[in-house]
């Protein structure tokens, strides 16, 4: 449920523009902010080809059968960018980022994103040779991102440090907020007017859709969530309540013993507030690590935890049981152990 709030968290771009030019970004960025409707993400895009992949040609790794790499991440073309710093999109889950390099670096280190570096089977250290636009030039794989491909902004599979394409021909994207439907509207039309190469892409009714079908995702958890808590207090209830019947002689002995009411009380409140902690405990281990292993494996998200959660459930759990059990065998202890054996035959 967190990575869905993430998802669809307030403040996303709803508005983006394509294919603008250098010489225009100063000028569109001053216009969107006389509208009203500032740039939250600006990124220069570098078209580029895949040439060599650790010193083997693209048309060697293709023609040979063991490598298992799929033809895609070899044939297409990259759309990369170039920054100094991680975007709130992405973060680092091996190497370190570098975001900056002196002119003419031999070996340029790039950042590469988590899902294609395990498609193309490589790690950290190896090398890729590219085309940017007839220049060849060197990389090394220097760090490793995770990117979240579900917020509709610019996001890249491969991140170049600064200091390298700078020169090379680009176009820019820009991402913007719109706070009304009659802003982007106008905004659009502005723009378009202004710079009549630049595209507009609308993203409301994209955002609006998967607001959507994420509100009810998250419904259909919580409401499994809850379900399941119900249908647990239920099964606890039975369960104290089947053990009450063989509680009964038990209640008759201590009381032919000398137990005290009061003492027959004490007993079962501490028993079962015992058992219902521990059940609540293990129940709780093992749906922390089930958790952990299906965001893990699964749903491919950092595990969540919540340790005040846990303890309140173990807390709520142990008073179930308690006052179940208290409720169920407190009539007992006020009668006498000749009519409780009596009826036990």
């Amino acid at each position: 449920m967190r990575e869905i709030e993430g998802a669809g968290a307030a403040g996303r771009p709803n508005l983006l523009f394509f294919d603008i030019q250098e010489d225009q970004v100063a000028q569109l960025d001053r216009l969107v902010a006389t509208e009203g409707a500032p740039v939250l993400r600006e990124a220069a895009i570098v078209t580029m080809k895949i040439v060599a992949v650790k010193g083997r040609a693209v048309e060697d790794v293709l023609r040979s059968s063991g490598d298992r790499i799929p033809a895609w991440t070899l044939r297409r073309e990259y759309r990369s960018t170039f920054h100094s710093e991680l975007t709130p999109t992405e973060r680092v889950v091996a190497g370190h980022f570098v975001g900056r390099v002196a002119a003419g670096t031999a070996v340029v280190p790039i950042s590469v994103e988590q899902s294609l570096v395990e498609d193309m089977r490589l790690k950290l250290g190896d090398e890729i040779d590219w085309d940017v636009q007839g220049v060849r030039v060197r990389s090394q794989i220097a760090s490793i991102r995770a990117v979240e491909w579900r917020r509709l902004e610019p996001n890249f599979f491969v991140v170049f440090p600064a200091g390298v394409l700078e020169d090379a021909p680009k176009f820019y994207v820009a991402a913007v907020r719109a706070a009304t439907p009659e802003a982007s509207a106008d905004l659009q039309r502005d723009v378009v007017l202004s710079f009549p190469n630049v595209t507009a892409i609308d993203l409301t009714l994209v955002l609006q859709t998967l607001d959507d079908i994420f509100g009810k995702v998250e419904f259909v958890l919580g409401f499994m969530a809850l379900f399941t808590v119900a249908t647990g207090l239920i099964v606890l209830a039975a369960a104290v309540l089947n053990g009450h019947y063989q509680r009964r002689r038990e209640t008759a002995l201590l009381r032919t013993l000398g137990a005290s009411r009061r003492q027959l009380t004490q007993i079962r409140l501490v028993e079962h507030a015992v058992l219902g902690a521990l059940a609540a405990a293990v129940g709780g281990a093992l749906a922390l690590a089930s958790a952990g292993l299906l965001a893990h494996a699964f749903f491919r998200t950092p595990p969540v935890y919540a340790p005040a959660a846990l303890l309140a459930a173990i807390a709520v759990v142990a008073g179930a049981a308690t006052l179940t059990g208290w409720l169920a065998e407190g009539p007992a202890a006020a009668r006498s152990p000749l009519e409780i054996l009596r009826e036990e035959g």
